[in-house]
């Protein structure tokens, strides 16, 4: 058996013959099989030893322990991965195995686990943050272009108050338009990030061989909605209530597109 990346970086396949050596042992062997150990690909990750397994990943075959032994003496072991009966702890996995390998860094399947988890929370909780406040800094920007809206059809206003339209339809035009600018933002902010999520779930599976899905966040997205809209209709209140204090006479005396 040899990783998925020996085939490609000795351009051989299935089936082919290959000699190991160390010194002067060597020993010919039929390629049957390739692997992808995702899971021994986070364990490395885990214990800091990337750099040394990126560079021997290329050249990894794996050979039953008894023909190591025999052929090439070698009764060293780098890393090992170890199936523990059902039932048991991680606390007396521990002991058991610092017991019989004093020295050894250890640590089960589980805690690697809940470790990446709570990495993966903090950096979603970091990126959330981040969205949030570029989530605010685009609503205060749109409110300045709310306010440029607003101050150039002052005029149009003006012509509103005059024949007897009052506060309330205006500031449920100011509101309308909005909204309306929101929901265009949310729509292509929204297919925007499926799409990127989408290329990443592709990359994180085909490519690292993660199990993971594409899934759509239907509760968070609606919660960002909803707190878009409330923004943008936050941001849009100051010039709804500017405008509705201002006078008739006063919001046509600058013409129009003044």
């Amino acid at each position: 058996l040899v990783s998925s990346r020996f085939l490609t970086t000795n351009k051989v396949k299935l089936g082919d013959t290959m000699t190991l050596a160390t010194g002067r042992a060597q020993k010919s062997f039929t390629i049957v099989g390739a692997v992808d150990a995702t899971g021994l690909e986070m364990a490395v990750d885990f214990f800091g030893v990337r750099n040394q397994y990126m560079e021997i990943s290329t050249g990894c075959v794996f050979v039953d322990w008894n023909t190591v032994k025999t052929t090439f003496d070698s009764h060293d072991a780098y890393a090992m991965l170890i199936n523990l009966k059902p039932g048991v702890s991680d606390a007396e996995a521990r002991e058991q195995v610092l017991s019989a390998a004093p020295g050894v860094e250890f640590q089960t399947s589980g805690a690697i686990t809940d470790t990446l988890n709570e990495v993966a929370v903090g950096l979603l909780v970091v990126q959330s943050t981040i969205a949030f406040a570029a989530l605010v800094l685009a609503s205060i920007g749109m409110g300045n272009v709310i306010l440029a809206n607003i101050h150039t059809r002052r005029f149009e206003y003006g012509v509103l108050r005059a024949v007897g339209a009052g506060n309330p339809l205006l500031v449920r035009l100011i509101l309308s338009e909005a909204i309306i600018i929101a929901i265009v933002a949310a729509v292509v902010g929204i297919a925007l990030g499926l799409h990127l999520a989408a290329i990443g779930a592709f990359l994180y599976r085909d490519l690292l061989g993660l199990p993971v899905r594409f899934v759509v966040p239907v509760l968070p997205t609606l919660a960002g909605i909803a707190v878009l809209l409330a923004l943008t209709c936050l941001v849009a209140i100051p010039g709804a209530r500017r405008m509705t204090r201002s006078q008739p006479s006063e919001l046509l005396a600058g013409g129009r597109n003044a």
